[in-house]
């Protein structure tokens, strides 16, 4: 009985050790994943308004494509802003590059945003 508890000890601290480093591991790609989509999304609402633009008659066959890229820029933006200046706690700072959550571009995302909004 007694050598079972060691096990679950073990058990527990290996998991430990596997969650703070999931942690950690989030922290340092998190900030690049979303500036990569962000960046991503600048392309695709540049091609879906001068799509709309050259071809009206598409926006009917394409609409649930287009609410859907207003949504993921809508959340992309609001998670830019909501994390821009937040410190990580105190265990995972040192995985932690602020850098990757500055984007210099949001801006152009938000116009663009606009610009295929008041087209719909």
């Amino acid at each position: 009985p007694r050598g079972h508890t060691l096990e679950k000890e073990a058990r527990k601290s290996k998991m430990k050790n596997t969650i703070k480093d999931i942690a950690a591991e989030a922290h340092r790609v998190c900030g690049l994943a979303h500036r990569e989509r962000r960046s991503y999304l600048r392309g695709e609402l540049t091609n879906l308004r001068n799509l709309v633009l050259t071809v009206p008659g598409i926006l009917g066959p394409k609409f649930p494509m287009v609410l859907a890229a207003i949504g993921m820029a809508r959340t992309e933006i609001l998670w830019h802003f909501i994390h821009l200046g937040v410190q990580p706690l105190r265990s995972a700072r040192r995985a932690f590059v602020p850098e990757t959550f500055v984007d210099a571009q949001i801006t152009d995302l938000i116009g663009q945003l606009y610009e295929l909004i008041e087209l719909v």
